[in-house]
């Protein structure tokens, strides 16, 4: 063996010690382990169990020169060693008044009590112990020193700690703990890896492998710190290098867009006065409402699992996918070509401004600042606090969940990717340019002609951003584009209707209004308005 300091060998010399006997307690504090804490992840239960089931008696003595003193006397006429109520009370009365340096600033005699004796041989003269307690002894003690003596809830609500901890702190707090109270000190136990780098080894200094924390705040900011921190599964080391923070980096930025395109379609919105009931919404806001209540259940459950990168993956999923590429998306004509007080223009704010006051509750404790950030600035209702901190945990709305809905859209978003399919080829064959100009014909039998059908061409064209939508229940041309996980086929063709030069759709009304011959009937309606 070597020096843990100097690196120099070092030879073992069996030397007296002191001992606290596991024995008379082990059985307490297996039950504890069992019955009385929540282990985090659940492993964690076996092995703190194995170790306190299979470990000896615990050496709570040390042979270094500074620490926590170990309270005994020795007589220097009969060696006895001396420890008993008054002798630890004397001790306590110094230590309150001086600190614990007082056993190394006093003599045996000036510790103990004024003319005690040594109730064995009945010597006055006395030394005191030089060993002092082991590290863990003290550590262990701390939830007596942090939160018993400063009249704080015992047991306390969790101990956070790595995984070596079992054999540490977890188990040296529940002996101390159980020896003196007969109770665990913990309610739960969460434990997590270690950092390591990208390729998965331990960071040093001597390899330079290390990522200082402070070098990454500097660049990508605190938020992008910490939503590392929650996107890893801490229950195994965590790799961080530059490379994963970049793409965290990225994983922000999508985030922190998405919040910046709700707060500028609500611009003109006024959640007091304009929001639109729920009956009265639209079904395709209806549904990202309906998203936006499965999505806060999940993340909802993941903090109170302490399952941090659950939470990270479903927010990132709904910003990404359910906000971006499906809903803000088919959005656009309604928020930016509609009047401003139209209903259906209303009713996607309404679904909006729901979306971002719960999105922006839901990250506050992982993108705090971020958070903070978009809530100075985003419409609220009467009474709301100053502060997303100061915010209540958004309320679920059950309501908003209908099975025969999500099957429904389930369905219709499955049949758009099979156009969309379409499109994007279209788009690589310069048939079309943008989307909208584009014509599809899409061919389909079944249920997903029922469910088409039932949608509209013109609902169609809106779900999918094209100008023209014709829906037939039939076989498709041999040049259909075919999905065959939907059974549907796809024609693309270029429109052949003049291009309204506001909303950007053809449309065979373009033309027809003599002042505003540019634009379809919808827009120039809209502009004679302002």
């Amino acid at each position: 063996a070597h020096c843990w300091r100097c690196k120099n060998p070092v030879i073992y010399r069996a030397t007296e010690q002191w001992f606290s006997s596991v024995d008379g307690y082990r059985q307490q504090a297996l039950d504890a382990i069992d019955n009385q804490v929540q282990w985090i992840p659940k492993w964690g239960h076996d092995r703190i169990f194995n170790m306190v089931r299979d470990r000896g008696d615990w050496v709570i003595s040390r042979q270094r020169i500074w620490g926590v003193p170990i309270p005994i006397y020795y007589c220097e006429s009969c060696g006895e060693h001396i420890i008993n109520d008054d002798t630890i009370k004397a001790l306590q009365e110094k230590v309150a008044v001086e600190g614990s340096d007082a056993w190394w600033a006093h003599s045996a005699k000036e510790l103990l009590p004024e003319g005690f004796k040594c109730p064995h041989c009945g010597h006055d003269e006395f030394k005191k112990e030089t060993d002092i307690m082991d590290v863990w002894f003290d550590s262990g003690s701390s939830w007596s020193g942090v939160l018993e003596v400063n009249g704080l809830d015992v047991p306390c609500a969790m101990y956070l700690e790595g995984s070596d901890q079992h054999r540490g702190w977890f188990n040296s707090s529940l002996l101390t703990a159980v020896a003196t109270t007969g109770k665990a000190p913990y309610n739960s136990v969460l434990t997590h890896g270690f950092v390591v780098d990208g390729e998965g080894r331990k960071m040093s200094k001597s390899v330079g492998n290390t990522v200082a924390p402070s070098d990454i705040i500097d660049v990508y900011g605190a938020d992008v710190m910490r939503l590392w921190v929650s996107s890893a599964d801490y229950q195994a080391d965590v790799r961080l290098s530059k490379d994963i923070v970049k793409q965290l980096s990225e994983v922000y930025r999508k985030i922190r867009n998405t919040f910046r395109f709700l707060l500028g379609n609500l611009d003109d919105f006024n959640p007091n006065t304009d929001k639109v009931a729920y009956a009265d919404m639209s079904e395709f806001d209806k549904w990202a409402l309906l998203r936006l209540e499965e999505v806060r259940q999940k993340v909802t459950e993941a903090y109170e699992n302490y399952e941090f990168h659950m939470l990270y993956h479903a927010i990132h999923n709904f910003c990404t996918v359910d906000l971006s590429s499906i809903y803000l998306d088919v959005m656009k004509d309604t928020m930016y070509a509609e009047s401003k007080n139209n209903v259906a223009r209303r009713s996607a704010q309404t679904a909006m401004y729901e979306i971002l006051k719960t999105l922006v509750a839901m990250v506050s404790p992982v993108l705090s600042f971020t958070a903070e950030e978009v809530w100075k600035y985003m419409p609220k209702e009467d009474g709301m606090p100053e502060s997303v901190m100061l915010q209540d945990w958004p309320q679920g709305h059950p309501e908003h969940f209908n099975q025969e809905l999500a099957d429904k859209w389930n369905q219709l978003l499955d049949l758009r990717t099979s156009v969309q399919k379409a499109l994007e080829l279209a788009r690589q064959n310069k048939t079309i340019g943008h989307p909208l100009d584009a014509s599809v014909t899409v061919y389909a039998e079944g249920a997903a002609f029922d469910a088409l059908n039932a949608l509209g061409e013109d609902g169609l064209a809106k779900l999918v951003i094209v100008s023209e939508a014709h829906i037939v229940n039939g076989a498709a041309p041999a040049e259909a584009v075919k999905d065959e996980e939907t059974g549907v086929a796809t024609v693309v063709a270029p429109s052949e209707l003049e291009k309204c030069e506001r909303c950007w759709i053809h449309r065979d009304t373009v033309g027809q209004d003599s002042e505003h011959p540019t634009l379809c009937h919808r827009c120039a309606e809209v502009v004679k308005s302002l």
